[in-house]
């Protein structure tokens, strides 16, 4: 079970997107390959004027204190996934080390032994404005195909589609 929480709810704030993305998918696959089944998962975001926190945690197998120190070098890989079914590349950890360190943030790991593991990421608020969302949000009207005959008029008044789009070349 994965929970989410976040305070605030809405939080804005310049980053690289597509990092960020990679960032907390790499975060979430990880909790999930070394959780036991029928455990949950969280998710914590605390954002505030200065800087803003992620922490993922799960409440798996944990990580060895050995293990801990080569958990963000290059090809390195837990030899004891529960899910091992989830392959990767030994390549992602340092990936969101070097990403979140490209945002001017730092990432840590407490992790005890059949307890569960957290990684926390910590990255100083980077202020966005409404232009710069602007700039960097088009968006484009896209043609829907329907069967108008079954519409009433009623639903079409309702209908409405709105798509944003970060990245200009899509």
């Amino acid at each position: 079970e994965l929970m989410f929480s976040a305070v605030p709810e809405i939080y804005w704030a310049a980053v690289d997107g597509a990092k960020m993305e990679q960032v907390i998918d790499n975060l979430i696959s990880n909790a999930i390959k070394y959780s036991y089944p029928d455990t949950q998962m969280q998710i914590l975001f605390e954002g505030n004027k200065t800087r803003w926190i992620l922490e993922v945690k799960d409440y798996g197998i944990g990580i060895s204190p050995k293990v801990q120190d080569k958990l963000f070098r290059e090809f390195y890989r837990g030899e004891n996934a529960i899910n091992s079914n989830i392959t990767g590349s030994g390549i992602g950890l340092l990936i969101v080390k070097n990403y979140v360190s490209l945002h001017g943030g730092t990432i840590h790991c407490i992790s005890r032994e059949n307890e569960g593991t957290s990684f926390k990421i910590d990255i100083p608020f980077k202020e966005t404005t409404a232009s710069d969302v602007h700039q960097q949000t088009e968006i484009t009207p896209l043609p829907i195909l329907c069967d108008a005959e079954h519409l009433t008029d009623s639903s079409r008044k309702k209908m409405s589609l709105l798509i944003v789009e970060d990245n200009g070349d899509l």
